[in-house]
């Protein structure tokens, strides 16, 4: 797969057990596609699920600055009383 224009590239090397590289190979044959390929989009798809963990838990964890704080008073940061 040729380098889109202003994308630097990397090569890298993994060791698969025998069970992974079967199944690599199977999914590149049926695609018609390299492995490498076939495990540049897995690792694409892996980085999005986890980025999208992250970002549910970030939304989860930060309140929004319209939200009481704690003790029923307006949200105030670095405000003392």
């Amino acid at each position: 797969m040729p380098a889109k224009p202003g994308k630097k590239e990397f090569r890298t090397s993994v060791i698969l057990t025998e069970a992974q590289f079967q199944r690599v190979r199977g999914l590149a044959d049926e695609n018609d596609a390299s492995m490498a390929w076939v495990l540049r989009q897995a690792i694409d798809r892996y980085l999005e699920g986890v980025d999208q963990r992250i970002g549910d838990a970030r939304a989860v964890r930060q309140p929004r600055m319209d939200e009481a704080a704690p003790g029923g008073g307006p949200a105030r940061r670095g405000h003392r009383r």
